[in-house]
């Protein structure tokens, strides 16, 4: 009996020791299941932030693929300008290259402006396709109107018509008339010609 009862408490001491460990092991997997779910939901937050930053980084790569655009087409524009500048600037310097040679005009025209411009003649207005504006709308009829008179020259006196004249005989260019200007005050100028004998 003895015996008996010392296996009793010999199972009984170890179903103690059972009971306890069974609870340790409990409480510890309840920790860790906790902490699991702590590093569960850390994960998640993280998941959600990480998504968060791609989706920025994607509209951050959005906006300046459009900030190129918008440089590539302010570039392009300003090319654009850059070469309508040049192109302008080129016609203008053609326009007043060509203002200087007088192009355009028959060669006693040029020869009595040329002989202005290098100071040989005094007096010369200039052709009256030069003296005369108009608007856009006007300049065909005024064409169409003075025809060749647009090359005829107008000076300020008879007598530097006359000069003219005689500068055009002595450099043997033919011209048939050379307009005379009288202006007055009122800066309406009737004009005389004066023809070439």
């Amino acid at each position: 009996m003895r015996y008996r009862k010392e296996q009793q408490e010999k199972v009984k001491r170890r179903m103690d020791t059972l009971d306890e460990e069974y609870s340790g092991a409990k409480d510890s997997l309840e920790a860790k299941q906790t902490n699991f779910d702590h590093l569960q939901q850390q994960i998640e937050s993280l998941e959600t932030k990480k998504q968060t930053v791609l989706e920025d980084v994607e509209e951050s790569k959005q906006h300046v693929e459009k900030i190129q655009e918008h440089k590539q087409k302010q570039s392009d524009h300003l090319h654009r300008g850059y070469r309508s500048y040049e192109d302008v600037k080129a016609r203008i310097d053609l326009l007043e290259r060509m203002e200087q040679e007088h192009a355009g005009f028959f060669q006693g025209v040029k020869a009595v402006m040329q002989g202005r411009d290098h100071g040989q003649l005094s007096g010369v207005l200039g052709p009256v396709a030069s003296l005369i504006h108009a608007t856009k709308k006007f300049e065909l009829a005024i064409e169409t109107a003075l025809g060749g008179a647009l090359q005829h020259i107008v000076v300020d006196t008879d007598q530097n018509g006359r000069k003219a004249i005689a500068y055009l005989k002595a450099k043997k260019a033919r011209k048939s008339n050379v307009p005379t200007s009288k202006c007055y005050e009122a800066k309406v100028c009737s004009i005389e010609y004066v023809k070439e004998t």
